[in-house]
């Protein structure tokens, strides 16, 4: 992703740097960002809660926490597929499809500011802050 990522900044007039690092473990200083942003990983991380609690050291006080996440629907049939499915699918993707994303920000140090959900409640939309570390 990072050489794909190169590539497509190749060919652009903006100044960029591109990290790769452990998502619980950033190399980056306390309050470092206005914002920070994660889309369709939280269900990826080894540690979901650590993973938000870097998010949250890396941004500053007064910033905010953008989270676009995917996980069971609100729709009965589709969700118990995927619950049927779930082991097949983290095995085959390394992706809990059927988390709760509100619950896992619940579980960390952050605060859902503002929350909304669409696709049959399997997307959501969390803008939250962090809680004291």
């Amino acid at each position: 992703m990072l050489t794909e990522a190169e590539q497509r900044l190749d060919d652009s007039s903006q100044e960029t740097t591109l990290y790769e690092m452990d998502a619980q473990d950033l190399d980056f200083p306390n309050d470092s960002f206005d914002t920070v942003i994660s889309s369709l990983s939280t269900c990826t991380f080894p540690n979901r809660v650590e993973a938000l609690s870097e998010m949250g050291r890396v941004c500053a006080p007064d910033g905010r926490i953008l989270l676009l996440e995917h996980g069971r629907s609100s729709v009965g049939p589709i969700a118990r597929f995927q619950d049927w499915r779930a082991d097949a699918h983290f095995e085959k993707h390394s992706c809990r499809w059927n988390q709760d994303p509100l619950a896992v920000v619940a579980e960390s140090p952050l605060t859902t500011i503002e929350s909304s959900s669409a696709f049959f409640g399997m997307i959501t939309e969390i803008r939250g802050e962090c809680l004291a570390l």
